[in-house]
């Protein structure tokens, strides 16, 4: 889903996910892992040194109240793909 964000070995596994002890590699964040963080009304921030990638839908419902908010930060680009809507993202 996100490449080169957080994890500690496992797909699934965002228990430590410190931006800076995963310096360099490419990691990946499964749908279903971001969707129940934030679903919990947690907020989350993927970041990437270079590019990040959105490679599947996030559907987000808290049936108890807000979703978490979602922050994605890129060093150079971002990409999410789209079913040819208009989409707005800003990186530095």
């Amino acid at each position: 889903l996100f490449t080169n964000a957080f994890s500690d070995g496992a797909p699934d596994d965002v228990g430590d996910g410190v931006f800076a002890s995963r310096i360099g590699e490419s990691i990946t964040i499964t749908p279903q892992a971001l969707k129940a963080l934030l679903d919990a009304g947690n907020d989350v921030v993927l970041q990437a040194s270079n590019d990040g990638t959105v490679a599947a839908d996030i559907l987000v419902n808290n049936l108890t109240g807000d979703g978490g908010d979602l922050t994605l930060q890129a060093g150079r680009s971002l990409f999410v793909g789209s079913d040819n809507g208009n989409l707005a993202l800003i990186a530095n």
